[in-house]
């Protein structure tokens, strides 16, 4: 029986590469000059499936030297590099990962909406610069509030 073979046009993870590696024939298209490649029709007849991310595409040149491609599994978002006019003509299935980072994203953004209206970002780097030129003459010292900074010159203590 002849083996599966699986063309990946961008490195993924470690793990998935050995997995890929131990059930199929993995091509590894960084391995090849990318013309010669698709010119090579050995191999080609082989391939059914591509593994990519985002960063690479998969153009309408290499879907029609891939004679047998079945499947396209984009490990991440989006498929902007795809050519997915081609795709739908040729029958081929093409897999994403939608909404994996969609409530990372909006808790981030989030955080920098609450970060920017409360300037904690500039108050952060206000206290650090002023913590260093005064060094030695400034500290922070805990209230039941929370923190303060302190300036102490001859003895003396006032607030900053």
């Amino acid at each position: 029986m002849e083996s599966i073979g699986v063309l990946m046009v961008y490195p993924v993870s470690t793990y998935l590469e050995e997995e890929l590696n131990k059930r199929f024939k993995l091509f590894r298209i960084w391995e090849f000059p990318k013309k010669e490649f698709l010119k090579e029709n050995s191999n080609s007849n082989s391939i059914r499936a591509i593994v990519g991310n985002g960063k690479a595409g998969v153009d309408s040149d290499m879907i029609d030297s891939l004679p047998k491609l079945e499947i396209i599994s984009n490990h991440g978002v989006g498929m902007d590099k795809i050519d997915l006019v081609k795709c739908k003509e040729k029958g081929i299935r093409v897999t994403y990962t939608p909404d994996v980072l969609t409530e990372d994203v909006a808790d981030l953004a989030i955080g920098l909406i609450l970060a920017t209206l409360r300037k904690i970002c500039e108050c952060d780097r206000t206290l650090y610069v002023l913590l260093i030129l005064l060094d030695g003459l400034a500290a922070l010292k805990e209230y039941p509030g929370g923190y303060r900074m302190l300036l102490e010159i001859d003895g003396l203590c006032a607030p900053v």
